[in-house]
């Protein structure tokens, strides 16, 4: 995840509105099984990505890892910091809320960390996997800004993962 965000940081211009959040960049469709978003305010580029990924528990399940990448390496903490006594969280998913678990990964050169959320129950991951198999794009809202991921090869990404480990 930092050398996305390092190489996002790159990408951006440095005159931009620090009023709200712009978007910077966009996947066009699901590639290496992740789609992601980048908005930009001021100095700051939050980058929202969506992955298919294998739990705990050895189930393939659906992420949304969140971020913030900034010259101000306090920024990137502070996000997780929240995250560390409350472990769940609650997204609104296409305009309709779902109950999230949440963490803290930190980096292992511990140079900056980023919030990874699962849903937390059944009727959660039905509901977000129905959203990806069946739309052009799902809407997050993230601290209040609609964030739209692009579904297109979702359902390819899903389907070739590999399924539940043994």
């Amino acid at each position: 995840m930092k050398k996305l965000l390092l190489s996002m940081l790159l990408l951006v211009s440095t005159s931009v509105d620090a009023g709200d959040w712009k978007p910077e960049f966009s996947s066009e469709q699901w590639e290496h099984n992740s789609a992601s978003v980048g908005l930009k305010k001021g100095d700051d580029l939050l980058v929202v990505s969506v992955n298919v990924g294998s739990g705990r528990d050895g189930k393939q399940r659906l992420y949304i890892e969140q971020a913030v990448a900034s010259f101000e390496k306090e920024i990137i903490k502070t996000i997780c910091k929240d995250s560390e006594d409350d472990k769940r969280t609650v997204l609104n998913i296409n305009g309709t809320n779902v109950q999230f678990a949440k963490s803290c990964i930190e980096e292992p050169d511990g140079e900056g960390s980023y919030l990874s959320m699962t849903p937390l129950n059944d009727a959660g991951i039905d509901y977000v996997l129905k959203q990806f198999r069946q739309h052009n794009s799902v809407t997050i809202q993230i601290w209040s800004v609609p964030v739209s991921i692009t579904a297109k090869g979702f359902n390819d990404s899903w389907n070739s993962f590999g399924g539940d480990a043994l």
